[in-house]
């Protein structure tokens, strides 16, 4: 959604407001409107509706009555003619009613969902969703970068020039998530400043989501949110949505765009990082050619539909507050999960396929899965998994000796990279991933202090008697970000 009409949500637009079930053949009476604010209230979007006011104790008890035992419709959303526009809010997740029993006050009916779309246009039919276009940062994540820099020098190699060339970038096609077809290119927009007569180009990467047949709208955002994640690890940080474009049922192609907002593809719950944004790092610790190409896109987001618990404990920590005992016990119970469900496809899919690893934990069993670079990261993989599966036990039934936060954290992380290694591994059908994944510095620095806490368990200990700790390593604020009780 554009700044102009956010802006304008923030602080509330007036207008009427039809409410939509799915039984109701013709809901856009205009004695079926009623007054209304549409506003978004931290991040949710909120209509309230004015009631009549009751006229007596028999209204209100109709009403809770009615709250208590109704039956809630099979589908409810809200058409309004507001200020900025036709909007719609594709789904109601919450509502209530405050109703006033005569007096100088007003009854209302508040309605809330995360989502919004602004100028719908009279064509749309419904709720339901053909085209999402998202606009995420960094382009060139995916080398579909629509700006170029060409510098020119003198013979002596001192500084002439710049030229920027702006230019259209092909779509390029990621392949179907179930029968959503998922697509990438680059964009670019203008902003001009007329007190200042400059001239400001944004660029960045669109996310696009089609299907010929209608589908809920939470059905284009989840395969949005999936690549958003996956472009979000490579920086390591949450990338709020820049802004984003959708088309319901029924709507021509033709006319001009319908805004969408939805919380979950701009909200960042926690910062994932302690410097200011102009500080971060602009280098992804992975590029989409090295998950070998746009099919790894989809097959990733497939992957995240197939093993939700282990794809949400890879990205819980860019959009859910936390800490590290909850981090913990996420990614055990994921690993856990994840291992439980590969070792039942493989028995499923019958001979030729097998788990290679005999380790007596799940997260040992997966770490020697990951290859010699996780290997390598963690010191010895197999008392990697048994000291991280004993903190995990401990902290989960609050039992045996408690590790330091800080170095729960860091075992907490060195989890986080080991799902993400498998996962892009599989995305890819390839290891190299994981290969340029643990290569880089950022990732390895971590290494040094989850090496450090291996070589002084007493599960290293017992595979290697005679190994001398090695002495403590620098670490990076991503892990320790988590610290705190």
């Amino acid at each position: 959604m554009r700044a102009e009409e956010l802006a304008s949500l923030t602080s509330g637009v007036l207008g009427r407001f039809w409410t939509i079930d799915a039984e109701q053949s013709e809901p856009f009476h205009d004695d079926a409107a009623v007054i209304g604010q549409l506003q978004l209230v931290a991040g949710v979007v909120q209509v309230k509706t004015q009631l009549p006011a009751a006229s007596s104790l028999a209204d209100l008890h109709g009403v809770f009555t009615g709250l208590a035992g109704g039956v809630a419709p099979a589908t409810r959303w809200l058409f309004g003619i507001t200020e900025i526009g036709e909007v719609l809010v594709p789904v109601v997740t919450g509502d209530r009613v405050n109703q006033q029993l005569g007096g100088n006050r007003v009854s209302t009916h508040t309605y809330r969902g995360p989502s919004v779309a602004v100028l719908v246009g009279e064509d749309a039919t419904g709720p339901r969703v053909t085209r999402l276009a998202v606009d995420l940062p960094f382009a060139r994540w995916a080398e579909l970068d629509p700006l170029t820099k060409t510098g020119h020098f003198d013979s002596e190699q001192r500084w002439q020039g710049l030229d920027i060339t702006l230019r259209g970038t092909e779509t390029v096609d990621c392949g179907h998530v179930n029968d959503i077809q998922v697509s990438l290119r680059g964009t670019w927009s203008e902003t001009k400043t007329d007190q200042d007569h400059v001239t400001s180009v944004a660029t960045g990467l669109q996310v696009i989501t089609e299907s010929e047949t209608p589908h809920e709208h939470d059905d284009h955002v989840e395969v949005v949110m999936g690549v958003q994640d996956l472009v979000s690890l490579a920086y390591d940080r949450f990338l709020p949505a820049q802004r984003a474009q959708v088309v319901f049922e029924g709507a021509g192609t033709d006319r001009g765009p319908t805004w969408f907002y939805h919380r979950s593809l701009v909200e960042e719950a926690v910062p994932t990082r302690e410097e200011p944004a102009d500080q971060q790092s602009k280098s992804p610790m992975f590029k989409l050619n090295d998950l070998g190409g746009a099919p790894a896109v989809a097959r990733w987001v497939a992957l995240n539909q197939q093993y939700p618990d282990a794809a949400n404990a890879i990205w819980v920590r860019y959009r859910t507050p936390t800490n590290p005992t909850r981090r913990i016990i996420e990614l055990g119970a994921a690993i856990e999960q994840y291992v439980a469900s590969v070792k039942g496809e493989i028995r499923a899919a019958g001979e030729g396929l097998s788990w290679p690893s005999k380790s007596t934990t799940y997260e040992g069993a997966l770490a020697l899965h990951a290859g010699a670079e996780f290997e390598s990261f963690v010191e010895d993989a197999e008392a990697w998994g048994e000291v991280f599966h004993e903190a995990y036990v401990n902290e989960k039934h609050r039992s045996g000796p408690r590790r330091p936060a800080a170095e729960l954290a860091r075992l907490s992380f060195s989890a986080q990279i080991l799902l993400t290694a498998v996962l892009l591994n599989r995305a890819a059908a390839d290891q190299r991933p994981s290969e340029v994944l643990l290569a880089d510095h950022r990732i390895d620095r971590i290494g040094d202090a989850v090496r450090e806490i291996v070589r002084k368990s007493d599960q290293f200990d017992r595979r290697h008697p005679h190994t001398p700790a090695a002495p403590s390593g620098e670490t990076i604020s991503e892990a320790t970000a988590d610290d705190g009780d």
